[in-house]
């Protein structure tokens, strides 16, 4: 069984939640803005970090770049993950998990929005927080109404608007994903996870981004760029000393 389908009883909750309609959101940064303001307020970074910094302190991480999970990071959600980072700034990182495919068709998460029914899609799981919240990522050289653009040609939404355009243009599945929740840090807590070796940075490429081998995905870019370590504070000041 699939990592992904471990969860999917969550995502038939959320179909059941939705099915008296879906009235979608005014712009993707809204709707995360919001969903981090409440979620993360209740659940502390972890480490040490008792004040907001004043901006990112990792020059590797930024939005649009593709974090790795190393073997040390265990879980349903994060084993073995490849999530796109939509947005990373001193108030924190919000992102969406790449390769946790559902069998769950996105007609069973979506109704009420002409030509949803002709789509075969299928459900991604984009992380543990706030489930109930829909968004999409889009590949195309345009930007979408009411998207906005990560790297050259993927584009992310959760707007109503976004998704008729989408369904108008009759966008293959290669060029059009489904995700429900979505993953998000605290100030300073996705810098501690890497300092701590959770994580490898990678550029986003659209192609792995729409990757049509999701399951295969980690695997491809853990061979590509696990090599490539960054150093924790105490090793290096220790390695100075020495």
């Amino acid at each position: 069984m699939r990592r992904a389908e471990r969860s999917l009883g969550v995502l038939i909750a959320i179909a059941a939640l939705l099915s008296v309609g879906w009235q979608g959101h005014p712009s993707a940064r809204q709707i995360f803005t919001r969903a981090v303001e409440v979620d993360l307020v209740a659940m502390p970074p972890r480490g040490h970090h008792t004040t907001r910094p004043r901006g990112p302190k990792h020059e590797a991480l930024a939005t649009g770049k593709l974090l790795i999970a190393t073997p040390q990071v265990t879980g349903p959600f994060f084993s073995q993950s490849v999530v796109l980072l939509i947005d990373y700034d001193a108030e924190g990182a919000v992102g969406l998990i790449l390769n946790q495919k559902t069998s769950l068709p996105i007609t069973e998460l979506i109704v009420g929005v002409n030509g949803i029914e002709k789509r075969s899609d299928r459900v991604f799981l984009g992380g543990p927080v706030s489930p109930a919240s829909i968004a999409f990522l889009i590949r195309g050289e345009s930007k979408p109404p009411e998207s906005r653009s990560l790297i050259n040609e993927v584009h992310v939404s959760g707007s109503r608007l976004s998704l008729e355009h989408v369904l108008a243009k009759e966008m293959p599945a290669s060029h059009f994903h489904v995700y429900a929740g979505y993953a998000g840090w605290g100030p300073g807590q996705l810098d501690g996870e890497l300092e701590r070796g959770d994580w490898r940075v990678a550029p986003g490429e659209a192609t792995h981004i729409f990757d049509d081998d999701p399951d295969g995905l980690w695997r491809r870019l853990f061979f590509r760029y696990g090599g490539v370590q960054v150093q924790r504070r105490d090793a290096r000041a220790n390695a100075t000393s020495g």
